[in-house]
């Protein structure tokens, strides 16, 4: 899930990040595949913690490389994993 600097800092609300907007949809094209495999390397329940540094399309348009970390959720209603 998201924080809300890191909301913040890409011009959307919290609960937009969660529930519409996929993670995938605001990395730069350049990073996809290798957020994409993060995503699918996650298990559910583990402690597995990932870093990687991405380029993020801010809601005006504008990138900015942010240093993102990925953990499996816990959330019984959130997706399996969570690259945010």
């Amino acid at each position: 899930m998201p924080t809300p600097r890191y909301s913040q800092m890409l011009g959307y609300a919290e609960e937009a990040l969660i529930d519409r907007i996929p993670v995938t949809e605001i990395v730069g094209p350049q990073h996809r595949a290798k957020v994409k495999d993060v995503i699918r390397s996650l298990t559910p329940g583990s402690n597995q913690r990932f870093q990687y540094t991405a380029c993020l399309t801010r809601r005006d348009g504008t990138s900015v490389t942010l240093r993102c970390i990925a953990v499996p959720s816990t959330s019984q209603t959130s997706p399996p994993a969570s690259a945010w």
